[in-house]
């Protein structure tokens, strides 16, 4: 299962923080921004036919998501679009739990699942009970789910 972790990203949160230490707490040396993450999500939701990567001599974004004349990020559905890539359905939690809270400007998903409606669609270990390809999958549909759930919680907002 992958996971996106930037650790600390330059967001409003951290506008009073001392920079230049937090700096120092993170192994590449700079404060993670918003594009970064962006960036990893739709890497990661790709077909692996489509990834580049610096093992294949290649660049892993093909596109830039922001553009660089004015720092404004491209819209996430017209960019999903451009991608080709349909959301599912937002998954149906297994329990007596929220799937996301929003607090502010922030939302905090819960652990995403690779699952389809009520059911797990994946299960198991890579290496074990799945190989590189269904764990590869696996990831894009947590992935995924979580955008589903991220996109339901923003149109209930604006709404």
């Amino acid at each position: 299962m992958n996971a996106v972790a930037p650790g600390i990203v330059d967001t409003p949160m951290h506008k009073n923080d001392p920079k230049e230490f937090l700096k120092t707490l993170q192994p590449m040396g700079r404060i993670s921004e918003v594009k970064d993450i962006v960036d990893a999500v739709v890497y990661l939701t790709r077909p692996v036919s489509d990834r580049g990567g610096a093992a294949r001599g290649r660049r892993c974004a093909r596109r830039q998501m922001v553009a660089r004349e004015s720092s404004r990020p491209a819209g996430a559905e017209q960019r999903l679009k451009e991608l080709g890539i349909k959301l599912p359905a937002p998954p149906e939690p297994f329990g007596t739990y929220m799937e996301a809270v929003q607090t502010g400007n922030l939302l905090f998903l819960s652990g995403m699942l690779p699952t389809e409606g009520h059911g797990a669609k994946f299960i198991g270990r890579i290496g074990a009970e799945l190989d590189v390809e269904a764990g590869r999958a696996a990831a894009r549909l947590a992935v995924l789910n979580g955008l589903a759930v991220a996109r339901n919680i923003w149109e209930r907002s604006t709404k």
